[in-house]
Parts: C-alpha cells; sequence; structure tokens
C-alpha cells in the first residue's frame, strides 16, 4: 500500500475498518466476580435456613437439643455440639456419611459434602473442632 495513491489508500482502510468484525469490549474482572459472589452469597443465605430445617428433621431426637447448626461453607456443614461425648456419639451412631446423605436427601440438592463437628465452649460460642 506504500506506492499507492492517496485515494486508492483511503478506500483501502474505509473497507477494512468495515470488514473487520466488531468485539464486544470484555467485563472488567470486577463486574463478574462481583456477580457471581453476589450469586453464591444469596444462594447460600437461603440454603442456611433450609439447613437448619434438614438437619431438624434428620438429626436424631436425642441430638436435637444438644446440637445446633453454625454454618455452611464450600460444603462443609459446621455442627455444634455440647461436648465430646455427644461428637463420639454422633459419630459413632449415625457415621458422617449417612448422615450428609439424609441432609442432601432432604435438602433435594448436593449442599453438603462433609459434616464437622465443634464442641461449644458453653457460653454458646464454639471451641475445639474435630471432624
Amino acid at each position: 500500500m506504500l506506492g499507492a495513491a492517496a485515494a486508492v489508500q483511503k478506500l483501502f482502510w474505509k473497507r477494512y475498518n468495515l470488514a473487520r468484525p466488531r468485539r464486544r469490549p470484555p467485563s472488567p474482572l470486577r463486574e463478574v466476580l462481583a456477580q457471581v459472589v453476589d450469586e453464591r452469597l444469596g444462594r447460600m443465605a437461603e440454603s442456611h435456613p433450609r439447613i437448619r430445617e434438614a438437619w431438624a428433621g434428620v438429626a436424631p431426637d436425642e441430638f436435637l437439643a444438644l446440637t445446633a447448626v453454625a454454618g455452611c461453607r464450600q460444603g462443609v456443614l459446621r455442627i455444634v455440639v455440647d461436648g465430646a461425648a455427644t461428637r463420639f456419639s454422633l459419630r459413632r451412631k449415625f457415621g458422617g456419611p449417612r448422615l450428609v446423605s439424609a441432609l442432601n436427601a432432604a435438602l433435594g440438592e448436593p449442599l453438603i459434602s462433609r459434616i464437622v463437628f465443634e464442641i461449644s465452649d458453653g457460653r454458646g460460642q464454639r471451641g475445639r473442632r474435630a471432624n
């Protein structure tokens, strides 16, 4: 194009600019991540009351007063128990996989992959943690 006349160069660049496909400018990463995080947090916020209800329906009756749902994050359900004996009994008698499958069945979707029992310090706060 270096040796072409000015009119030919002008025509070339006019057609070249028209022929190039227009791409949508990329979205800023901040916007994409905000949308994903908002969606995920909204889903988790909606699932916590459902998880508490499912735990009340699935947990053995003798342990309902001794346990409480502390939260769920990345598929790990945290249950606060009143002591080591309760934690041992839950793990020994009912086993984690059975409770996990029963909870997921009650929820209707596989939100929980593992249950972690945390021992309360007696003041309503979590203390020692064990699987």
